[in-house]
């Protein structure tokens, strides 16, 4: 009997050394051919440590690009470890509890309004006309397994946006010592939202002192409702005159801006809200006109300015994203002239009382000419 129970022990002993053998034989290449599957495009991994049950390390990964950018890495890092879940072995889909990255580059490179980037072959497009949205998945994205990460932590990585529909050499938006923490990032995306928190630091060209950056909220993939918050310090308009001249063909020589800003969407509803501070402003050129938004530039600029030379003004625009019709530069440009002449009216009264406060400190009938003349200009300026 004895003999027999031990004979029982050390068979089952022999299966789970046989059975741990074959997992580490064979775990390494079913997560590289899953995550290929998940991502539809090719996928290096220089070498994968397997630690019974589900723990991975993986060195030298890269992502790399099909056509129009065939060959280039989407994504690349020296290390990462991650955490398979059970499930993974019952779904046709790649479960990650966890995974968390640090030295990462991330590259998303925009052509032709389409953005290219790690997750692009199988995420779901951004909202389109009502014609559109009932359009089946491709047949690539029917064979796709599915890739579900439940946390994904992110440490000291680098972002890189290379935007070729803005300059043709493809104008970079690049930020560092990025931190992030996300929850459930899934593909194909579900109605589960995926939350984020990002910090780092906004490059902004070699000579200049990066821009703080932070990032807050939640995006539903599938639907692509969101609320987030962003917050920016230190922003050197020049740098970014790429954006900033699809709205005003003005050309900033100095100034900085920080800005706080929110960002809805729901049901194909863009709302955002932002308010802008800025600060050491210079142009070297204005619109054609010498205005600015279609407004006298030296008026309204010295309307804005407080006593210390900062202009603070709030942004608010509505934008239908399934309306091909609507051109969001121009809602962004319109959003902005509104703004500009609500804030100008709201310092009517400050711009009076501060003249008329003068009045009989020095020679009366000056300051009341000078209360006089400011109102004139204000009411030349609104008629404008």
């Amino acid at each position: 009997m004895i003999k027999r129970a031990i004979v029982i022990v050390l068979a089952v002993l022999a299966a789970a050394i046989l059975g741990a053998s074959f997992l580490s034989r064979k775990a390494p290449s079913y997560l590289k051919n899953s995550i290929e599957k998940a991502l539809q495009k090719k996928v290096r991994i220089r070498d994968i440590q397997y630690t019974l049950p589900t723990h991975f390390e993986l060195s030298g990964v890269e992502i790399l690009e099909d056509e129009p950018f065939r060959g280039e890495p989407s994504f690349e890092a020296e290390e990462i470890k991650l955490k398979l879940s059970p499930l993974s072995l019952s779904r046709r889909t790649l479960v990650i509890d966890a995974l968390e990255m640090q030295g990462a580059t991330v590259v998303i490179r925009k052509l032709n309004g389409k953005l290219t980037h790690p997750f692009s072959s199988v995420a779901a497009p951004p909202p389109v006309s009502s014609a559109e949205t009932g359009r089946l998945p491709s047949e690539r994205q029917k064979r796709a397994v599915g890739l579900e990460i439940r946390k994904l932590k992110i440490i000291d990585s680098y972002f890189k946006l290379i935007d070729y529909d803005v300059e043709s050499n493809g104008f970079v938006v690049a930020a560092d010592h990025i931190r992030s923490d996300i929850d459930r990032i899934s593909l194909p995306p579900s109605s589960t939202p995926t939350r984020y928190r990002l910090e780092g630091r906004l490059l902004q060209g070699r000579e200049e002192k990066p821009a703080g950056l932070t990032i807050n909220g939640w995006t539903e993939f599938g639907s692509w409702d969101t609320d987030v918050s962003l917050a920016a310090k230190g922003v050197k308009l020049p740098y970014f005159q790429p954006y900033y001249k699809l709205v005003t063909q003005a050309v900033i020589q100095e100034g900085a801006v920080d800005l706080r800003a929110l960002f809805r969407i729901e049901g194909k509803e863009f709302v955002g809200n932002i308010d802008f501070e800025i600060v050491g402003l210079l142009f070297k050129t204005y619109e054609q006109g010498e205005l600015l938004f279609g407004l006298k530039a030296e008026e309204i600029l010295s309307f804005l300015k407080d006593s210390s030379g900062r202009l603070r003004f709030p942004v608010n625009f509505h934008w239908n994203m399934a309306d091909r019709s609507v051109r969001p530069r121009e809602v962004i440009r319109k959003s902005i002239e509104k703004s500009l002449k609500q804030t100008v009216i709201g310092n009517v009264g400050r711009i009076v009382q501060g003249a008329a406060r003068k009045l009989g400190e020095e020679e009366p009938e000056k300051e009341k000419d000078r209360v006089e003349e400011a109102v004139k200009k204000i009411k030349d300026f609104l008629k404008y």
